[in-house]
């Protein structure tokens, strides 16, 4: 059974906080949201759902992941400008 903290995560309303960096800790609620999902593949009887349910895991795993990696190397104004600047007219 997924906790209802950690299910928040599967409709990204983790946090009521908006902007860069704001949730910081996303990457946990997806780690714990691997871990639930992971625990009820383990103990689903249907193949079909065990295995859906361990790519949903996968997916957790890899959003982990990600969301670490943005913590770590949050975005520059100069990168942003780049970006923005440098759109063909």
């Amino acid at each position: 059974m997924i906790s209802s903290e950690t299910a928040s995560h599967f409709s990204g309303s983790c946090c009521g906080e908006t902007g860069f960096g704001a949730c910081r800790d996303r990457s946990e609620n997806a780690s714990r949201t691997r871990r639930a999902v992971g625990q009820s593949a383990k103990g689903e009887e249907d193949q079909g759902i065990r295995e859906r349910l361990l790519r949903m895991a996968e997916h957790y795993r890899d959003l982990a992941a990600h969301e670490a990696w943005a913590h770590e190397n949050p975005p520059s104004v100069g990168a942003l400008t780049g970006a923005l600047g440098s759109r063909p007219h």
